[in-house]
């Protein structure tokens, strides 16, 4: 039964009995979803460490515009994305967004394959391959839907640490997949290194394209729609009014942003300070811990309160960044590698602890809010409500996280432009950081006892707290 009628997950008969096994089936479907499409729209941060050597003509700064023209095409795209789920339906949207991605895959083979493609035909595939990271924020707002309260958070870390494990995973295998010529499938030639050696860029797109297509089929016959779970447009948008929407964006937006910045940026940074490492190998090591933090972020946010958290690991943040200037090459010191690596390795769990605080924090706003009403909301309606505004809010502050992850690699290339090291880039980092401080800080800590605005429960003790019995 592809279409679901009735679906009562707070319900804890029905969740034992029938929804349990459904959510998480529509759960795996989704995360084998979102590691293609991660891993489509993160596959130029390493194809472009390639495109140095097999086209010198193009510069450092079109390779960073190569990198950063996903980001911000996917920072638009999920604007759209996250009202679709309650529209059309989980397993109709998520089939749509994932086989999409077969018009930026095929179009590369092609591409790739020749030697003098125009840098404007490069840049709009890249632009194309954002539909990739625009999944995303349809994806959180599907999985929100099939859990009660209480599971959310898990559910929702699960679905982002293992599909954002796509990020890692493309910067993982492509070292290994273009040193072998899969030319017997499609005549294609390969490209040759400086070094001498031959690789075969083509086959990152055509392995995608193929499991992306065996993907689409257990999708449309293994996903379900939640008849029940449908919200037309009018009412997702009054979630826009909620100021508590905006203020979670810029935390999330230094949150998720600086995991896919970091991510897109890393193998040029490390490429550019210590040359002649294999640069994609090493990144993949960094973002897969932000990668397997992220539900860690959600069990720390739940025991020492979801704020709190949120500030300490900005904290963190802040003294990964400054440490990896102790191993980073520069007047007369030729630097550490691993010591590097080990600070951004930090710095990535940080961003990944971030992210799944951050998420605890919407949802404890939202669930927080229809708690205040349940004197005057009926129980089932709250319930409706409450799915409606965290699943919207969840995709909102996914959106605009990802133009973070356009100016994360941008302060880089500025940094290496201005001096060839990464000192602007943490001072700028950090002023960054010191401002999402301040927000938490103001917003849901101190302020919370003296402004019940803030304090969604009307008391201030809202960040105290995690889970809701709606």
């Amino acid at each position: 039964m592809r279409h679901i009628e009735d679906w009562r997950p707070e319900d804890n008969r029905f969740w034992i009995e029938t929804g349990r096994k459904i959510a998480w089936r529509n759960l795996w479907w989704a995360v084998a979803s979102l590691i293609l499409s991660f891993s489509v729209w993160m596959m130029w941060s390493s194809l472009v460490v390639y495109l140095r050597e097999t086209r010198p003509d193009l510069s450092d700064s079109q390779l960073f515009q190569l990198t950063a023209l996903p980001l911000i095409s996917a920072a638009f795209l999920r604007v759209i994305y996250s009202f679709m789920v309650p529209i059309y339906g989980g397993r109709r949207w998520t089939l749509f967004s994932t086989a999409i991605l077969l018009v930026p895959l095929l179009w590369m083979i092609r591409v790739l394959a020749g030697d003098h493609t125009p840098f404007w035909t490069l840049a709009v595939i890249a632009l194309l391959s954002g539909l990739g990271g625009a999944v995303f924020a349809s994806c959180q707002a599907n999985v929100s839907l099939f859990f009660p309260r209480q599971k959310q958070g898990v559910a929702l870390g699960i679905n982002a640490a293992i599909g954002n494990s796509g990020v890692g995973l493309i910067q993982l295998v492509i070292p290994f997949l273009v040193a072998f010529d899969f030319t017997g499938l499609i005549d294609l030639e390969g490209a040759i290194l400086s070094s001498g050696t031959r690789v075969w860029l083509t086959n990152v797109p055509l392995l995608l394209a193929i499991m992306i297509a065996l993907v689409c089929v257990g999708i449309a016959f293994r996903m379900n729609d939640l008849n029940s779970m449908r919200f037309p447009l009018r009412d997702q948008m009054t979630v826009l009014k909620n100021r508590h929407v905006w203020i979670m964006s810029v935390l999330y937006t230094f949150a998720f942003g600086s995991f896919i910045g970091f991510a897109a940026g890393f193998p040029l940074v490390l490429a550019s300070q210590f040359p002649g490492q294999n640069a994609t190998v090493l990144a993949f090591l960094g973002v897969t811990i932000g990668a397997l933090t992220r539900p860690l972020g959600n069990l720390l946010a739940t025991r020492m309160g979801s704020a709190r958290a949120t500030f300490a690991i900005f904290v963190m943040m802040i003294l990964a960044l400054w440490l990896s200037l102790l191993f980073t090459p520069g007047d007369g010191m030729t630097g550490s590698l691993w010591g590097f690596l080990a600070s951004y390795a930090l710095l990535f769990a940080g961003t990944g602890l971030g992210i799944g605080s951050v998420t605890e924090m919407i949802l404890d706003i939202f669930a927080a809010h229809y708690k205040r009403h349940q004197q005057e909301i009926e129980r089932e309606e709250r319930l409706r409500g409450y799915r409606r505004d965290s699943a919207t809010s969840l995709g909102i502050t996914a959106s605009l996280a990802t133009l973070g992850a356009f100016f994360m690699p941008a302060i880089f290339s500025t940094s290496l432009a201005w001096d060839s090291t990464l000192n602007l880039a943490v001072m700028w980092f950090t002023v960054l950081y010191v401002s999402c401080l301040g927000i938490t800080w103001f917003c849901y800590m101190a302020m919370a006892e003296r402004n019940p605005f803030l304090a969604p429960d009307g008391q201030g003790g809202w960040m105290k707290l995690n889970h809701y019995d709606l």
